[in-house]
């Protein structure tokens, strides 16, 4: 405990016991700040997040159920942009958890980030 105090990685943990589903409602009113339809957009995210982590102890989550996750909901046939912008959420979300002192690490990243479909090739060129 000492070694992690000293590196600053060390979590209380009676605040790492904090579930995803509490702690995406104290993220939210904090959100409120943001234009209506900025908020609003962010619930439908996440009533999304909490269906699916609601439950767990934040500090719990890892990469491979957000894997799992992201291959559910491309599975239902979702459109990759919507799936990529509930990544996205999520990965806000538990920045600010980091941030907060809930969790060290966040379990998302580029590696548990869907694609978002076919990238075009960028070609510079002089032409107008």
């Amino acid at each position: 405990m000492e070694a992690d105090i000293a590196r600053g990685a060390y979590i209380d943990p009676a605040r790492a016991r904090i579930t995803v589903g509490e702690w995406c409602h104290t993220w939210l009113d904090g959100y409120g700040a943001n234009q209506e339809s900025t908020v609003r957009q962010a619930q439908v995210h996440v009533n999304r997040i909490v269906q699916e982590f609601g439950d767990y102890p934040i500090g719990s989550l890892r990469p491979s159920q957000v894997k799992s996750w992201i291959t559910r909901l491309q599975s239902e046939e979702l459109k990759a942009s919507y799936i990529y912008a509930l990544h996205a959420r999520l990965a806000q979300i538990m920045t600010d958890a980091i941030h907060d002192g809930l969790m060290v690490k966040s379990p998302c990243s580029r590696r548990t980030a869907p694609s978002v479909g076919e990238q075009r090739v960028y070609v510079a060129t002089t032409d107008l």
